[in-house]
């Protein structure tokens, strides 16, 4: 069946004046509250959020160790309200210091921690430690992975990601990621849910265009999402649409893309999967027909 879920983002804005880390969690924990009148099944917390807007000369000096006070309160929230939350912090473990983006579950407890592969120089000067891996983690709806800021930069990390199975990367960072963010989402066909202070946060379909974003007025933003809705190439699949609507009507939405000659295809029928969709109108995905396409065009070359 349709595997439909509430994704929420959140941005922990300033008031321009000097903070601390109690301060931001004050507040991130008033924003949570409030995502959760939605009942989300997830929430994203910007990146390294309990030390925005503090001075910190050295990452060691107000880095944590997972757990800690901070996954401890972050964690209540999550047990509270029933609801996954990704949480970004400085982590403290021995004598290194990540990046970290922790995924708490809907217990409270730490479900999986992700340090950032590619920290930027002045991280590293700090005393941030690069991580080693991607990484995708198990939740109840499906699997989920946690990319930060600079990142996106390096489109090899999010081949890797899809590669593991991911369906939902969140990307919390300290700016908005603009057009190349866009472009790791629709290269890879995967939702992405961004948080950045300050500036917009954006939750972005498997197309690359927004489907939510929080703005000068908005600070909370959600959007339910289907992960089983799939990408489909107009060429070979357009001739089927007709066919499709007659037969299953408002229990399925195209979204007819035409400028990128695709459409995407999401049923809303609890007994009709876009899987079932697939097979009785013998459609074939956008990845599918590129890797056709790719195979017909290294039969034709010459020897």
């Amino acid at each position: 069946m349709p595997r439909k879920i509430l994704v929420a983002t959140a941005s922990l804005r300033g008031d321009g004046g000097p903070r601390t880390i109690d301060m931001n969690l004050k507040a991130a924990e008033r924003l949570l509250d409030r995502a959760a009148a939605m009942k989300p099944d997830i929430v994203c917390l910007p990146e390294t959020f309990p030390t925005i807007g503090v001075t910190v000369p050295k990452a060691l000096e107000v880095a944590e160790p997972v757990p800690g006070p901070t996954v401890d309160r972050i964690g209540a929230l999550a047990r509270r309200h029933g609801m996954y939350i990704v949480c970004p912090l400085l982590e403290r473990r021995g004598d290194r210091v990540y990046n970290a983006g922790v995924l708490i579950d809907r217990q409270g407890r730490v479900a999986g921690v992700y340090h950032k592969v590619h920290p930027t120089i002045g991280e590293l000067e700090s005393g941030v430690t690069p991580g080693q891996r991607v990484e995708v983690f198990e939740t109840d709806f499906g699997r989920v992975s946690v990319l930060i800021c600079f990142d996106v930069m390096s489109p090899e990390r999010w081949r890797e990601a899809k590669a593991l199975g991911a369906e939902v990367l969140f990307w919390p960072s300290a700016y908005e990621g603009g057009l190349p963010l866009q472009s790791r989402a629709s290269d890879h066909e995967v939702y992405v849910v961004s948080c950045a202070p300050v500036w917009g946060c954006h939750i972005l379909d498997i197309t690359g265009y927004p489907l939510a974003s929080t703005g000068q007025r908005l600070d909370i933003a959600s959007a339910r999402i289907d992960l089983e809705k799939r990408l489909f190439s107009t060429d070979y699949n357009m001739s089927k649409y007709h066919a499709i609507l007659a037969k299953y009507g408002q229990r399925v939405s195209f979204g007819v893309l035409s400028p990128e000659g695709s459409f995407t295809l999401e049923s809303h029928d609890p007994a009709v999967t876009v899987a079932d969709l697939v097979g009785e109108f013998g459609l074939e995905t956008q990845q599918d027909y590129f890797a056709r396409s790719a195979r017909a065009q290294e039969a034709a070359r010459p020897d």
